[in-house]
């Protein structure tokens, strides 16, 4: 699986399973309730893109910036925008 959409469906949590999908480039989370990521995340190593827009993600669990964010750390792409 390439792209995985779990958009609108008021997680808490990302859940564990995501990380067993090492061919995952495309991960939609936007419009849920999560509040941090898990560290798992940083082993999907094709990911590309990581939208987790309209979450309850503060400042500093997200980046520790502002705004709308495009940050890369290898191999990871990853799309906050912040409220």
């Amino acid at each position: 699986m390439e792209r995985l959409d779990l958009g609108y469906n008021r997680l808490k949590v990302i859940p564990d399973e995501i990380a067993t999908l090492s061919h995952l480039v495309h991960l939609e989370l936007e419009g849920n309730r999560i509040k941090k990521l898990p560290v798992k995340l940083w082993t999907l190593t094709a990911l590309e893109t990581l939208n987790l827009a309209r979450n309850r993600l503060g400042v500093r669990s997200a980046c520790q910036c502002c705004s709308v964010q495009l940050i890369h750390p290898p191999p990871l792409c990853l799309l906050l925008w912040l409220p």
